[in-house]
This record gives C-alpha cells, structure tokens and sequence, in this order.
C-alpha cells in the first residue's frame, strides 16, 4: 500500500474542517465517486465528481453550525483505507446538537481519493475493504 493513502484521507478531513476546496480537490480524482450511507436527511446516495462531493460537504455546512469531522480511526487494508468518521454540528435551524457515525472505505488511484463507500456499521465497512483487498 502506498503509505500516503492514509494521509490523504486525513488531509481531506482536515481540508473539509476548514472548508478548504483547494485541498479537498488535490485529494480526489475529477472523477471521484462518493456512495453515501442514505441517513442523512435530503442525502443522495451517489456522488460523481469533485463538485458534487463539495457541493454535498457545502450542504452539510449549511445545515449544521460548528460542523466538524473528527477520524476516530484510519486503518489501511491493502491498498484500501477505512476510517471511522464521526460528524458532531448544531442544527442550524433546528439548534439542536446532532453527532453522526458511520465508517468509510476509500480507493485510491495515483494516490487521490478515486472513491468512497460509506457504511453505518463499522464492521460491514472493514469486512467489505477485506474482501475487495483480496480481489
């Protein structure tokens, strides 16, 4: 595994805290696909392209005041990486505090993030990058 890949994924969660385009992009292909876990509300479930992914961050943004992506985790397997993400925001309208796991698994190609599959179920998550690892 390129040992960079993991430093991607924290560079682009770093990029996404400080709403940082300029480097979210470097980390993703153009044509990055991102497959949403479908709980958030008005989420769609597939994303194609650097702006569709950053136009859905800027949604996230938008509906939550503070919002913060924190890695709890960043595991590679194979030339995969998953990382436990948690979201933690205020509604923006609803002023209520809203905290959000899940767990995603990246693929990279020429070292940027090429795509993503995210997983309510951590465990779902590291048994998919573990299968897909051994293809």
């Amino acid at each position: 595994m390129d040992s960079n890949h993991v430093e991607t994924v924290r560079r682009f969660a770093d990029a996404v805290n400080r709403r940082d385009r300029r480097t979210a992009f470097a980390c993703l292909t153009p044509g990055v696909i991102w497959n949403g876990t479908g709980e958030l509300l008005d989420q769609k479930l597939h994303y194609h392209g650097r702006e569709e992914v950053w136009e859905y961050m800027r949604f996230l943004d938008e509906s939550f005041d503070d919002l913060q992506v924190e890695l709890e985790s960043v595991e590679p397997v194979g030339e995969l990486v998953v990382a436990r993400v948690h979201l933690h925001g205020t509604g923006h309208s609803s002023g209520v505090e809203s905290d959000f796991a899940f767990s995603s698994v990246a693929r990279f190609r020429d070292g940027r993030i090429a795509r993503v599959e995210n997983y309510v179920d951590h465990d779902e998550a590291m048994n998919d990058a573990h299968l897909r690892a051994m293809a």
